[in-house]
């Protein structure tokens, strides 16, 4: 019987979980996509005032940097956020917290999934912060809604420990 009252905020949790992983891929797939359209359009602009006046080649541009002044590639604690390598890396270890907690929802995969959540929605501020620098208000609002589903997840997760923890305890017997 104590399962069944824990069952809900565990499913809550593997649910907002795989909801902001699919919401993480679609940002980061509409970033890129965004990103490469904007290189392009660049890159038409520049070819044609590659030229100067007497048909010589002017000289390659320096790196861009964005309006906040940074260059268009950061890295995070030595870790490039934006690499294919980082954001498959995300979404597998979602996904596979998700599974282990629906497999197993024990106190500590419980309370290491609230973590990650946690981890994940600075992350998502920081990207909040870096696409309004961008300009870039419709994936800076998809990042505000990951964020808000993290939140949601890591509080679903402190639940279910916290009805894990409430289940494992004896109980008085009813007459």
């Amino acid at each position: 019987m104590n399962t069944v009252r824990r069952r809900p905020w565990v499913a809550a949790f593997v649910t907002l979980l795989l909801m902001s992983a699919a919401a993480f891929a679609v940002g980061a797939t509409v970033e890129r996509a965004q990103v490469q359209k904007e290189s392009t359009t660049q890159g038409q602009h520049t070819e044609s005032a590659a030229t100067d006046g007497d048909g010589g080649e002017a000289a390659p541009e320096a790196p861009t940097e964005t309006a906040g002044g940074a260059t268009e590639n950061e890295a995070l604690f030595g870790v490039d956020p934006e690499s294919t390598t980082t954001l498959v890396g995300a979404l597998l270890a979602s996904v596979l917290l998700a599974g282990a907690v629906w497999w197993r929802p024990v106190r500590p995969l419980l309370l290491l999934g609230a973590a990650f959540c946690l981890g994940a929605a600075v992350l998502d501020s920081r990207e909040i912060s870096h696409q309004m620098t961008e300009n870039r208000t419709g994936i800076a609002a998809l990042a505000a809604l990951v964020l808000i589903v993290h939140f949601g997840a890591s509080t679903a997760a402190v639940l279910a420990a916290r009805d894990k923890v409430a289940a494992s305890e004896p109980s008085l017997p009813s007459h």
